[in-house]
């Protein structure tokens, strides 16, 4: 079941004194609004609950829902394989949201020599009030484009604009009212595996160990 946009972030029992956001597609590993602020991911990992993505290398969309106005993403991807821990790669320019709502780019490509692999994709937000982080769990695939039209959540809000700075901008970020709606509804990461499948629409709700256990699963999932 996939979510109205408006009405996942109205009235769902947060303050409207801080800036949320919670990534649509790929699908998100989880949300919780008091872990929201926690790099990378907020508090959320693959040995938990995975929320995963098969992600054309050619391109597949990118969807996100904002509690505030004039906010910047900015994207990134973790190759899992990579020894390097903190090494994110940066797939989109800062990409400034104008409104509050849901924002949908169509289709945005990575590097080809991915696939086959397995990544963190992570999208951080920032706002003059605070800055958050969303991840989903990944595998890149050499397949066709992936047609965003086939997602009924990869369409703007009314009012809503994106626009792409220059790469290597600075990030942004413009007070804006305290009438924004409030922060989406939580998914606790252990607890609300079939909250969290009914709300994002999942492939996968797995716990494992750790990501060197992991690995022989999705081999034959994928």
């Amino acid at each position: 079941m996939l979510l109205n946009p408006i009405l996942l972030i109205a009235g769902l029992g947060a303050g409207v004194s801080s800036a949320y956001h919670l990534l649509r597609l790929p699908n998100s590993m989880g949300y919780k609004r008091d872990w929201a602020h926690r790099s990378p991911c907020s508090n959320f990992n693959i040995s938990q609950v995975m929320v995963g993505t098969n992600y054309s290398v050619n391109g597949y969309p990118l969807a996100v829902t904002s509690t505030y106005a004039n906010v910047t993403f900015t994207v990134r991807v973790r190759l899992l394989n990579d020894s390097a821990e903190e090494k994110f790669h940066q797939i989109l320019p800062p990409l400034v949201m104008s409104m509050y709502g849901t924002l949908c780019i169509p289709s945005v490509p990575v590097d080809k020599n991915w696939a086959g692999q397995l990544a963190q994709y992570q999208v951080i937000s920032d706002h003059a009030s605070m800055r958050t982080y969303q991840c989903s769990l990944v595998q890149f695939v050499d397949t066709p484009a992936v047609d965003a039209s086939s997602f009924d959540v990869c369409k703007n809000t009314t009012g809503v604009n994106g626009t792409f700075q220059e790469w290597g901008s600075e990030i942004l970020t413009t007070p804006t009212p305290s009438s924004a709606p409030p922060a989406p509804t939580e998914v606790e990461p252990e607890n609300a595996a079939q909250d969290n499948k009914a709300k994002l629409n999942p492939w996968m709700v797995v716990g494992v160990p750790a990501v060197t256990g992991l690995l022989p699963i999705l081999a034959t999932l994928f």
